[in-house]
């Protein structure tokens, strides 16, 4: 049983995070952190014998704490991680790790010298439809990859945040959705290693809500991805081009659905059907459960 502590007790907690974690037996959360104390007893509420903790480093000094999942605007995340590893506790961190390169070096260089664990909480990684498509690339069904389209779309005030982080910097579109991007297309076209071209626009904020970018792999797959905050219709989807067809997924609303066009015959894999949506309803996406 791993015993967990959570910083941060914001929506992504309260959505995401603890709807996975009751859906698991080998996880207990045993204590919990927020600055804001009512934010901090709703968790705990739901959270069985689990302590609260204003100061979130009291809770990385409660030794019955092993792991620690880091729910916090990004301006924190860097500092959250080098005290938790000081403190000997493995992480699971929301994206980004950190805001710059050198923060990252910095903890990668940390964490060699410990027997550690720290994942970034790239959670769409471990959807079973991107898991479906990277297998059907690795086995070349669709011949050599010619080209990749992504789109990650919401509407962000309908998500309802209990603070307006994404909104204060003008980067906050790319911290809040390019990490999903980098994080599908890396299993299935490698590393970026050029950026083309960036267009962004403001359309419902005084930042930065839309963004249009073309990149390419270092293994020269040409990538194609658009980033939203202000779409109607929520969307995750991945188009793949190949030589002898195409494949596409919505990671955010079809998870265990992939579409296959090969030579010119569709066909669908379609793991739990309409049985999906009761999930949907109950914010219970299998991406969440999977990274824990």
């Amino acid at each position: 049983m791993l015993k967990l502590g959570i910083i941060g007790c914001g929506r992504v907690t309260s959505l995401f995070h603890l709807k996975a974690i009751q859906q698991l037996d080998n996880i207990h959360v045993t204590a919990v952190s927020d600055l804001n104390k009512d934010r901090m007893d709703e968790v705990q509420s739901v959270c069985d014998l689990a302590v609260g903790y204003v100061d979130y480093k009291m809770l990385l000094e409660d030794e019955s704490v092993e792991a620690v999942a880091i729910n916090t605007p990004p301006n924190l995340h860097a500092s959250m991680i080098k005290d938790a590893l000081a403190a000997d506790k493995h992480v699971l961190c929301e994206k980004p790790l950190a805001r710059t390169v050198e923060e990252c070096e910095e903890i990668r260089d940390l964490k060699t010298k410990t027997d550690l664990v720290i994942l970034p909480a790239h959670n769409y990684f471990f959807t079973p439809s991107l898991a479906q498509m990277k297998k059907r690339i690795d086995d070349e069904t669709i011949g050599e990859v010619t080209g990749i389209d992504v789109a990650f779309e919401n509407l962000l005030k309908s998500y309802r945040s209990q603070t307006d982080f994404r909104q204060n910097t003008d980067k906050g579109i790319l911290e809040d959705v390019l990490p999903h991007i980098l994080s599908v297309v890396y299993p299935l076209a490698g590393h970026m290693d050029e950026v083309i071209s960036v267009n962004w626009w403001c359309k419902n904020y005084d930042v930065c809500d839309n963004v249009h970018t073309e990149l390419v792999t270092k293994n020269d797959i040409p990538i194609s991805a658009s980033m939203s905050w202000t779409k109607i219709r929520p969307r995750f989807s991945i188009t793949v081009e190949g030589e002898n067809g195409s494949l596409f997924t919505d990671l955010m609303l079809g998870p265990y659905k992939l579409e296959s066009v090969i030579n010119e015959k569709t066909s669908t894999w379609d793991e739990k059907g309409l049985a999906w949506y009761l999930d949907l309803l109950q914010f219970k996406h299998p991406s969440f459960k999977n990274q824990y």
